[in-house]
């Protein structure tokens, strides 16, 4: 595949991120795919944050965090990670705007930054400062500073209502998610709570009712 229709290719995959789980992989499995392209399909991501609106690029924030986290999958360290990593400040910039669309946007950065660095994508450090970087634009927009002309439409707020439910939802599920399925025991062992002089009175009512069943059932 040359670089002009690798670029074709992931920008219409790009135009359909959503908060789906599936829309966030596909591009990021067409990026794993063609490495050789990383370059150029990097700067797609540039193209669509350039160009995007506030829901495009909250959901590109989020496919950054799936692009990491299929590429370690795959034994990656560079490449997109290392692009990522040096243009964090960067990408919150455009994420998170001074303005309305900015501080819708930034609680979901921040979720997706905690995520990063759980997965040292970014260090501690690289972490603070984009943390700062958000807080400050949405405390400048909360403040009315430099709102400019871009407003959002009821349709991207109708639209990022519903993407909100689909991520919480997956947030909720991936709670009950156990990564290894073979530790699942010793976490329920480890969460039992001690037993207590209340227990022991109550399993011992519990045999002498028994008893007192069995008793009545022979006679």
């Amino acid at each position: 595949m040359d670089p002009f229709e690798g670029r074709m290719a992931f920008l219409q995959l790009l135009n359909k991120l959503s908060a789906s789980q599936l829309s966030q992989l596909k591009p990021a499995q067409f990026a794993i795919k063609n490495m050789d392209l990383e370059d150029d399909l990097y700067s797609c991501i540039w193209e669509e944050l350039e160009s995007g609106s506030f829901n495009t690029r909250v959901n590109i924030m989020y496919f950054v965090d799936t692009l990491c986290e299929l590429s370690l999958k795959n034994g990656i360290t560079s490449g997109y990670i290392t692009m990522i990593t040096r243009d964090i400040l960067k990408l919150v910039e455009y994420v998170v705007p001074i303005g309305i669309a900015g501080a819708a946007n930034a609680p979901e950065v921040r979720k997706v930054l905690h995520s990063l660095r759980l997965k040292n994508i970014i260090d501690d450090a690289r972490l603070q400062e984009a943390m700062n970087l958000v807080d400050a634009h949405e405390q400048a927009s909360k403040a009315g500073e430099d709102q400019g002309t871009a407003s959002i439409s009821r349709a991207d707020i109708l639209k990022r209502l519903e993407e909100d439910r689909e991520r919480h939802k997956r947030m909720r599920e991936n709670i009950w998610a156990i990564a290894k399925p073979e530790i699942e025991p010793e976490i329920a062992w480890n969460t039992i709570e001690p037993i207590t002089e209340g227990d022991l009175e109550s399993l011992n009512d519990d045999f002498v009712r028994f008893n007192e069943c069995i008793r009545e059932s022979l006679c």
